[in-house]
Order: C-alpha cells, then structure tokens, then sequence
C-alpha cells in the first residue's frame, strides 16, 4: 500500500512538473497580480501551530499538542475565541487519539492527559 501513494504522488508530481513546463498556467498570471497580499500573521500563526505540535508531542502528548495547534490556526483564520477553540479541540483530539489507541491499535503520543483517560477507564497505557 505504501508503494501505491508513493507511485500515485510520484505520477501527480510528474504530471505538474509536465504542466509547469509547457505553461499551463500562463493564462492564470492575470489573477495572481490581482491576488491580495500576503497576510503575515496569519502566515506566522500558521507555522507557530506546526512548531508547536512538532516540540509538544513528545513531552506533553498528542491530544495537548494538537490542541494547541488547533488554537493557533484557529487564530490564523482570525478566531478570537481560544477557550472555546481549546475545548473543542481538546475533545476532537481526545477522540481521535482514543480511537487511534483503542480501535487501531496505533500509539500517536500518549502524554499525560492520555494516561489520565486511561486510568480513568481502568485501562493500561499502550507500550
């Protein structure tokens, strides 16, 4: 399976190297000078919630590292409600790690919010 997207990303790039070269997109110049400029901020928000998951994962887990993603690049699209953001964020990612754990068997980051959930239910920590 993993051969698969490889092959089939190995055919998209391909297929866009072919179009850049043969000026498909020339005719499109016309709205990219039109286009607004860059927003730093939200750029800037945008790489902060990367950098964020990518030091927090290991020392604090993924549910509290993706959390503080989601707050982040819920800012970059100018959210200014963090509370909310974070409550819901930490619910999506509880969930999703929950079902990474349970129902897969895949361990993306157990920190200690995660080892809390599993006490809670009488569970042991994956290995």
């Amino acid at each position: 399976m993993p051969f698969g997207v490889v092959a089939g990303l190995l055919l998209l790039g391909a297929g866009l190297v072919y179009e850049a070269l043969r000026g498909g997109w020339s005719r499109d110049l016309e709205e990219v000078r039109d286009a607004p400029p860059v927003n730093w901020r939200a750029f800037t928000l945008l790489l902060a919630g990367l950098a964020a998951n990518l030091l927090l994962i290991v020392p604090l887990g993924f549910s509290l590292a993706a959390t503080a993603q989601f707050v982040l690049v819920a800012a970059a699209f100018g959210s200014r409600r963090f509370f909310r953001d974070a409550a819901i964020a930490l619910a999506l990612t509880l969930a999703v790690w929950f079902g990474f754990v349970e129902l897969l068997g895949v361990n993306i980051g157990a920190g200690v919010l995660e080892g809390l959930v599993l006490w809670a239910l009488g569970r042991e920590p994956p290995a």
